[in-house]
């Protein structure tokens, strides 16, 4: 704030701050509680920089043109000493990345929706979530090889092991899981032309001449290797 004088040059510098806004109504101006001055150098600073001032006065400012009651760029003559402003940046959104298999898509788009809404409702901050979504085996290289992930949702254990094996999540993962539990059963659907002129209804039916079956490569999506262990646990 430079040296806090009740003189022309402070006020000045205070009307300019005011007039010319480079937050655009961003920011929050609060009236100081002493007379300008009363203070010392260096006495007001920004309060961001983790400084604890007394309670003010304050408004949000309304594209730089005063906003709602604050100062307004005039100042009648012979008025005294002009109070010190205090000027903070908005709190600055939090912004996470998630990366989940492809199948978890619609329901992580609707959990990141409900979870924006109610955050902002609790804290008055907001969240914005990058998604990405894809095989589990291609987003763990993904991560891996520098995807700047905060969440990661995986088909498999041994996909989040290979993001452990490269230190990127603790190596004991497991044991943060009642009885170093994993998910270990899912449910298969078959899908098939509409109306499925096949008549296509169980495993052994997949067997049939002239059925073709279409799956995704086991080496890099977790659900191809879920459906394969549920076919290996149909023949058996």
């Amino acid at each position: 704030a430079g040296k806090a004088y009740g003189d022309n040059k402070t006020i000045n510098i205070v009307e300019k701050l005011n007039r010319y806004n480079p937050f655009n109504g961003s920011c929050r101006i609060s009236i100081k509680g002493q007379q300008a001055s009363q203070l010392s150098e260096g006495a007001a600073t920004s309060q961001g920089s983790g400084n604890n001032f007394p309670p003010g006065n304050s408004y949000w400012g309304n594209n730089g043109d005063g906003g709602d009651g604050g100062f307004n760029g005039g100042r009648p003559e012979n008025s005294g000493p002009l109070e010190l402003c205090q000027v903070a940046r908005a709190p600055e959104p939090i912004v996470l990345t998630l990366s989940s298999f492809a199948v978890t898509k619609l329901a992580y788009v609707r959990l990141t929706k409900a979870f924006r809404e109610e955050y902002m409702k609790a804290t008055g901050t907001e969240v914005h979530f990058r998604l990405t979504f894809g095989g589990s085996g291609v987003q763990a290289r993904a991560v891996i090889d520098g995807l700047p992930a905060d969440l990661v949702a995986l088909a498999l254990a041994l996909d989040v092991d290979k993001i452990a094996d490269a230190g990127l999540v603790s190596s004991d993962w497991r044991l943060k899981f009642p009885n170093n539990a994993v998910v270990c059963e899912t449910t298969v659907a078959f899908v098939v032309r509409k109306g499925n002129p096949k008549n296509i209804q169980t495993w052994d039916d997949l067997l049939r001449p002239g059925v073709e079956v279409v799956l995704a490569n086991p080496k890099t999506a977790g659900v191809a290797r879920w459906i394969f262990l549920a076919l290996w646990g149909h023949c058996m």
